[in-house]
């Protein structure tokens, strides 16, 4: 049997408001992220009316993402002292050096995955296979919550959906911030 992820990108920071680049830089919450957050616990309590229900919480150690996941645990029913909780390194977002705090639009994607000072895309990629088959190998017919971020969950997306990183798939792919997206592994 698999594994049901439930894919969620942390709610909205004053960076992702104006447009900028944070990479693996610890940014908090806005208040719009806070809402958002808790509207993600709402759509969690609503998933649990209709018999899925959460085995465990797998979190990036950033502090948008701890926050996020911090908002939802205090506003889910299920109770989080029964969750298995794991903050894992494999779900940060990729480490862009000193294109954090630059604004999207003004760097080409080839470069933000490849900056010269920041994680190789390549890196992030085995960061996911390695999360991927850590998931497969221990877990069955298990439920998650997984609170990353976007170029880490559209990866995800991408290898969960292909078994490969597919370009296209990354490139497509959208998870605005505060949303969630449901995946068999």
């Amino acid at each position: 049997m698999s594994n049901k992820l439930i894919l969620i990108r942390h709610g909205e920071t004053n960076h992702n408001k104006k447009g900028l680049l944070q990479g693996m830089i610890n940014t908090k919450l806005n208040e719009k992220g806070k809402r958002q957050s808790l509207e993600v616990a709402k759509k969690i309590n609503n998933l649990s009316v209709t018999d899925i229900s959460i085995d465990g919480v797998f979190c990036s150690p950033l502090y948008r993402a701890l926050q996020t996941y911090d908002i939802i645990m205090k506003n889910i029913n299920e109770k989080p002292s029964s969750l298995l909780t794991f903050f894992d390194y494999r779900l940060r977002e990729i480490n862009i050096g000193s294109l954090a705090n630059k604004k999207k639009e003004d760097v080409s994607v080839d470069l933000m995955n490849n900056s010269p000072d920041g994680e190789p895309a390549t890196l992030v990629m085995e960061r996911i296979k390695s999360f991927i088959n850590y998931i497969k190998n221990n877990f069955n017919n298990k439920t998650f919550l997984i609170i990353s971020h976007n170029y880490v969950l559209k990866l995800l997306i991408s290898y969960v959906e292909k078994g490969f990183f597919d370009e296209k798939v990354i490139g497509e792919t959208m998870i605005k911030n505060g949303e969630l997206k449901i995946v068999e592994v």
